[in-house]
């Protein structure tokens, strides 16, 4: 299968020769079975392939926050849940901006790859998961992503 990313088509031949670039040949047992199936992986997913790409033009890996992580997220990245109006009349929304705290990272192949907890509104145990991407997220204290600090409105 053939992947469209922006602009730039990739076909499984270019990941298997990027892929060829990459495995030491002389210290992998397999290499042409770790290339195939690392090949099918990412012709499936469009936006592993484009980290791939990415990442083999020179792009730094991007901020990933650590489990535990507490920062915000914008209200309107939750908005289409029906749960996310609860939150824009609550004491938790600071000018648009939601706390949430990093419950798992799933890996930069995934299109939602950070988990966050949102604060209960009920003062119950019961908390609300969702997940956001790497862009969606702020950490509470400034963090130099791609040459940018965060600079969250309050």
């Amino acid at each position: 299968m053939d992947s469209l990313i922006g602009l730039l088509s990739i076909t499984n031949d270019d990941l298997e020769r990027i892929l060829e670039g990459i495995i030491d040949q002389d210290g992998v047992h397999n290499d042409r079975g770790i290339k195939l199936l690392l090949t099918g992986m990412l012709s499936e997913n469009p936006n592993a392939c484009q980290w791939l790409t990415a990442f083999m033009l020179g792009r730094d890996i991007p901020y990933v926050p650590e489990v535990g992580t507490v920062g915000y997220i914008k209200l309107e990245t939750i908005q289409y849940y029906s749960w996310a109006n609860n939150y824009e009349s609550s004491v938790y929304n600071k000018q648009g901006y939601i706390p949430c705290t990093v419950d798992a990272f799933k890996g930069l192949h995934a299109y939602s790859p950070i988990s966050i907890t949102l604060p209960s509104l009920d003062g119950s145990e019961t908390v609300l998961q969702t997940s956001v991407g790497l862009d969606e997220f702020y950490p509470l204290k400034g963090v130099d992503y791609y040459d940018q600090d965060w600079d969250l409105p309050f």
